[in-house]
This record gives structure tokens, sequence and C-alpha cells, in this order.
């Protein structure tokens, strides 16, 4: 077997500089991706423009700060950097990788020594957008200390240090924990552990906002809140790089020099992590575990009797043992918590705020209708069966809303009850519950005709639901924008059918939504269907060919 690359055996490949060899060649690779794909272009530019508007405002407001009140705007800082660290240690985590166009593995049949790879990797790993706007923010608000240049050379010095304890702690922590994350169930663990914080990231900021007011109370004020918060944070190695220039700030020379210790051992520490990790990785490559499971029959398919049935048998397994699709029945239940913690929370005098509650069902039912606005995009490869085996439109359609329709019913039916119960109106409820159905068919019915003619890029199949596509943003723009346009267009006017009933109090008149919803919804979805059948038909060649070409 031959050698790895960090063996002393094969001599170092004789280069000038393979840093800026690292460098072009990513720069390389990032052009030829504007040359393969508009819409990668047309995103690049996008989250360019959006990434320097953000940088200027940051540098522009710690400028500012700095000069009118210093001491806060460091104590602000030193909280926004240490998440703005943390987010580069996380974020690559939930999209399970980082940015593979310089793969170490790549170059394992060349001797290039393992320290140099590491560089050569690093400076690649920090071209693009992320990489760009983070540096230029970083040493952009270092200036806000230029009324006070003792703290401005600890503060230019912490922000090169923690750019370089993002780059590198992003790669050690996502080397290392890379084997484990190959696991596809402890993929789906980490999703599950992560959806649920996220999913309640409203309440917990509501909750986090009245506490914060509370204790701005009784600390005298916003300033002594931030006080207290870096006093911890700035002994941490995420807030330590700008703990510097708050410690010189004071003339603590000696916390200066403490901080600089605990950011440069951070900084080595996850230098070695990565060098242990990577070593590991390129010397004893893990294989992919494979596993026999005991199958017993064909599940759902079994029992599909037409082409409709296989699709919609197919479909509902996703729903189950695809974490893309699964992951949805983890957020269903937990819409209601979204509307009904913020309105228990609110003031008895915002009693008003209770009313609110009544959109759980409309919501829910219009969330799970637009989830299918990309259902073919998710099959990705798989559409091709459809193509081959000349599957009809009409039966690709009602395959693929079957699933999505008794899930949606079961989930409108039981938050509109749950709605009305809340606000302890029960004449109101043929009103929501007419609304709600009428909103989830008004939706699949958008979904089934728009998802035959758009598609956009999403995760593949294994991989995180978090995960965003390169290129994809434009053309999710483009496609949820019409789906969305379409669904609130035609749901409008039961809506304000629904709005008249109740507010009018006319009991009568909620009967006749409790009727009228289902029935123009299942109008619109009959019409829906037969125009998605209708493209699929026509075009499903050429959107076959849309959906292999996704990166």
């Amino acid at each position: 077997m031959a050698e790895p690359v960090t063996s002393s055996v094969v001599e170092p490949i004789e280069t000038t500089n393979l840093t800026k060899q690292f460098a072009r060649l990513k720069l390389t690779l990032l052009k030829n991706s504007f040359r393969r794909s508009v819409w990668f272009t047309i995103s690049f530019i996008i989250a360019l423009l959006y990434a320097l508007g953000m940088v200027v405002l940051a540098i522009i407001g710690a400028v500012l700060g700095g000069g009118a009140a210093p001491e806060l705007t460091g104590q602000i800082m030193t909280i926004v950097g240490a998440i703005a660290i943390l987010a580069w240690l996380i974020v690559p985590l939930v999209a399970f990788g980082i940015d593979a166009t310089v793969d170490p593995h790549r170059f394992t049949l060349y001797p290039i020594p393992l320290k140099r790879l590491m560089i050569g990797i690093g400076v690649a790993g920090a071209i693009g957008v992320p990489g760009f706007a983070t540096a230029l923010a970083l040493v952009g608000t270092a200036f806000a200390w230029w009324r006070h240049p003792a703290a401005l050379i600890p503060a230019l010095i912490g922000a090169v240090g923690a750019f370089a304890l993002c780059v590198i702690g992003s790669r050690a922590l996502t080397t290392w924990l890379a084997p484990k994350l190959e696991r596809r169930r402890t993929r789906e663990i980490i999703t599950v552990l992560l959806i649920i914080p996220l999913l309640l990231m409203s309440p917990i900021i509501q909750f986090l906002a009245e506490r914060f007011s509370a204790t701005a109370a009784e600390a005298g004020g916003v300033s002594g809140v931030f006080d207290n918060t870096t006093r911890i944070i700035g002994w941490t190695p995420f807030g330590a790089p700008w703990g510097m220039a708050v410690a010189a700030y004071h003339n603590d020379w000696l916390g200066v020099i403490l901080r600089l210790l605990i950011l440069a051992a951070t900084i080595a520490g996850a230098w070695l992590l990565w060098e242990h990790s990577l070593k590991r990785a390129l010397e004893s490559p893990q294989e992919q575990p494979t596993s026999s499971a005991n199958v017993k029959g064909i599940g759902f398919l079994g029992r599909a009797n037409s082409p409709a049935g296989a699709v919609a048998a197919r479909t509902a397994t996703y729903w189950l043992r695809d974490p893309r699709y699964s992951m949805a029945l983890l957020i269903y239940p937990l819409m209601p918590l979204l509307i009904l913690i913020p309105a228990v929370m609110a003031p008895p005098e915002e009693y008003v705020v209770r009313y609110i509650a009544l959109i759980i069902g409309p919501l829910t039912g219009w969330v799970i209708g637009f989830g299918m606005s990309n259902d073919i995009g998710y099959d990705y490869t798989a559409f091709s069966l459809h193509v081959a085996t000349g599957l009809s439109g009409r039966d690709d359609r009602w395959g693929r809303i079957i699933p999505s329709l008794m899930l949606g019913l079961f989930f409108t039916i039981a938050f509109s009850v749950i709605s009305v119960w809340f606000v302890g109106q029960w004449s109101w409820l043929p009103s929501v519950m007419g609304l709600s159905v009428g909103i989830l068919l008004v939706a699949l019915a958008v979904s089934a005709a728009t998802s035959a003619k758009f598609v956009y890029p999403v995760p593949k199949p294994g991989e995180s639901p978090f995960k965003q596509p390169q290129g994809a943003t434009a053309a999710t723009l483009v496609a949820q924008g019409v789906s969305m346009a379409l669904s609130l267009g035609l749901g409008l006017p039961l809506l304000a059918l629904a709005v008249w009933a109740i507010v009018g109090d006319l009991p009568w008149l909620g009967w006749v939504m409790l009727v009228a919803g289902p029935l123009l919804g299942a109008l619109a979805l009959r019409y829906g269907i037969r125009i998605g059948a209708n493209l699929l038909d026509k075009g499903a060649p050429e959107l076959l060919q849309k959906v292999t070409n996704f990166m």
C-alpha cells in the first residue's frame, strides 16, 4: 500500500508558494461555477451584495457607536462577535459539512506535507462570500476604537485572531466529527435536536426579551445588563478577541495579555485537533458502513392497485423514512406552540392577541399544501422512473397529493378545534374549519400545477434537510414566489368570507363557509391537478433534465 502524504519517505513537491496555488485553484473552481450555472451566478451576486450591505451597516454602526458610547459599543461587539464565531462553528455542522470544492482527499496522492496542505485548504476555504464578509466586518468594526489608539491595536489583533479561529475552528470541528456524521441515524438525531429549538425560536426570543427588560430594570439600564454579560463572555475563547479591546480601554493590560493567551491557546488547540483529524482521515479513511435490514414484503407498495396508488405509496414511504420529509412531521405538531405560547405570555390587557390563535388551522393547511410545490425536485433522479415508464401526469399528480391531503386534513381539522377551544368561541368553529380545509385544498391545487413547471435545487436524498444547494437562491425565490402569490390570491375570497362570518357574528354564514370552503377548494384542486397533469405530459423529459442538472 502506498505511503500517505504525511510520510517522510516521499519528498515534498517543490513549489514557491503552495498557498497561492490553492487560492488560484479555488478561484478557478468558482469561475467555472459561474460558467456552468446562471442561477449560481445570480445567487452569488445577490449574496455578495447583501453581505456587503450588512457589513457596511455594521462598520458604520460600530464606528459611530465607538465615538459616542465606546464602552457600550465594546460590550455589544463582544456579544455579537462571540455569536459570529459560534455561527462559523455550528452552521457547517447543521449543513453536515463545509465547502468541499477543495477537498483534502483529492490531494492524497500528492506529496504535500500535512501542515502546508492545511494552510492551503484553510486559505481556499476562506475565499467566498462568508469569508470575505467576515474578514471585512471583523477588521472594519475594530475601528470602533479609533478615538482610543491604545485599544485599537488590541482590537485589530483580536480581529485577526477571531478570523483565524473561525476558519481553523470550523475546519477542525467538522473534520473531527465527519466520521460520526457519516452515519445516517446520527444525522437524523442531530436534525431532531436542532429543529425543535429553531422552530420555537420566536417564543424563546420573546421570553428572553421579557427577561432582558426585567434584568435591565434591576441592573440600572441596558449597559448594566451588557456589562454583566460581557464580564463572562469576554473570558471565553469566543469573546476574548473583543474583550482585549475592552480591557485595554479600561487600562487592564493584564486582562489584555490573559485574553490574548486564551485566544492563542484556542487557535493552537483547534489547529492540533484539525491536524490529528485530517491525518487520520487521509491515512485511514473510514469506509461507509453497510447494514442489511430485515425487510418483509414491500410495505405500502404491496397495497397499491393502481399507478396513482403506487406513487402515493412511495410518497407515504418518504414521509416515514426520508429525513427531508419526516422533519415536517416534527414541525406540524409544534406549529400551535408558535402562536399559543406568545398568546399565553401576552399581558391580560392585550386579550385581542389571543384571537391570533385562530390562524393556526389555515396556516398549517397552507404550509402543508405549499410543501408539495417542489416534490419533483425532492425526487431527484427517482423521477426518471415516472418518465421511463410513461406514467401519466394525472396519476403522478394524484399520487403525490393524496398523502399530503390525508395528513393535511388531520392537522387542519385538529388545529381548528384547538384554536377555537383556546379562544373560547365555539360558534366560530364552522368558519375556521371551512377556511382551514379550503386553504389546504387551494394550496395543494397550486402546488400540483406549479411543481409540474418550476423546480429548484433542494438537498439531495441522504443530505441534511438544512443544506442549501449552491445556486439555489434565485431559482428558489422565483418558484416559491409564484406559488405563494397564486395560493394567497386564490385563498383570499375564502379568507374574506370567514372574516365576515366571525367579525359580523353571523353563525349562518359560518355554516355556509363550512360547506363552501371545502367545495371551492376541491374545485381548485381538480383544475390544479388537470393543469399540472397537462404540463407534465408535455414537458416531463425537460423537467427531468432540469432536476438531474442540479449540483
